[in-house]
């Protein structure tokens, strides 16, 4: 079964995300790398661990410009991080460090979602997902209908 490695998103602000991803979420830097030529731009990837062995890679690419805002709701494109521990620290933290957020409950779960400093979106999980042992059939069904109404 395949399961999450890594995970790399790209960053507009080397300094500030260093700040936000290593001093305020607590990951740890492990590794950074850099080259002349990724797409023709140089670039730079700092690579965060997770607390299971996975990993968080920000990607800057020297004078490349963001993409212009989708019009998808933001967070259709996020990266979600189970929190095993309680989210009330972590509404604290968000609103003392004056970073918006927003909660929503899935379920038994509840949800922080935030963006960090180049407007990737964040959402904070807890209790963490649990993967069923055996697939829901319901899903199957649902996807196959889906895919029959859809236009592509």
């Amino acid at each position: 079964m395949l399961r999450l490695d890594h995970a790399v998103v790209p960053i507009w602000h080397v300094k500030e995300s260093l700040a936000f991803y290593r001093d305020f979420l607590g990951l740890k830097l492990i590794d950074a790398d850099e080259g002349d030529d990724w797409g023709g731009h140089r670039w730079l990837m700092m690579i965060f661990a997770l607390s299971d062995h996975r990993q968080i890679a920000l990607v800057y690419l020297k004078g490349a410009r963001k993409g212009p805002a989708s019009k998808l709701p933001k967070d259709t494109r996020h990266i979600a991080l189970a929190e095993t521990g309680a989210l009330d620290i972590w509404r604290v933290k968000l609103t003392k460090a004056k970073i918006a957020h927003w909660e929503e409950e899935h379920g038994d779960r509840r949800s922080l979602y935030f963006e960090d400093p180049n407007g990737n979106v964040l959402e904070l999980t807890s209790p963490p997902s649990i993967t069923p042992a055996e697939p829901d059939p319901e899903a199957a069904r649902i996807v196959k209908r889906w895919a029959k109404d859809a236009k592509s």
